[in-house]
């Protein structure tokens, strides 16, 4: 921060990254966010080449961002995640879903994961696997924002 440093925060980065800047993180009371979620993109910002209304995301998260930092935006919401997406000004983005999961990956974490997270809620998971995933557009996206190109 002190450095003005650009910092990108995938998952547990997106939460360490607003509660370090004074934001605040707790359990969801959704219970776990697996598989594939959609995220509504309420704020464009420039570096956001494509243009998506919304993206396809996979998650694996029982925590989340409940409070953000001052001064930061929501860039993305969903049902399970209403801060899905943040951005505080030019320099911090953080990313609660997973662009570098591939479906396959994400099916190995909820199995493993599923006495934890409950057979029903893997299952239903599992489901929303084959569906459409906007992860190449997410990492454009983060590589455009670190650059800051438009």
């Amino acid at each position: 921060y002190e450095e003005k440093a650009k910092l990108v925060g995938i998952c547990f980065g997106h939460q360490m990254i607003a509660e370090a800047l004074g934001g605040k993180c707790e359990k969801s009371p959704r219970g776990w966010g697996v598989g594939v979620k959609k995220v509504k993109i309420i704020s464009r910002k420039y570096w956001m080449k494509p243009e998506l209304d919304s993206c396809s995301l996979i998650v694996s998260h029982l925590d989340q961002v409940c409070d953000l930092p001052a001064g930061s935006e929501v860039l993305g919401t969903s049902e399970h995640c209403p801060n899905a997406m943040f951005a505080l000004g030019d320099r911090f983005l953080g990313i609660q879903g997973h662009p570098e999961f591939t479906p396959a990956y994400a099916e190995a974490l909820m199995l493993l994961r599923q006495d934890r997270i409950g057979r029903s809620a893997v299952e239903e998971a599992r489901k929303t696997l084959g569906g459409k995933v906007h992860r190449e557009i997410i990492a454009r996206w983060i590589e455009n924002f670190l650059k800051g190109a438009s």
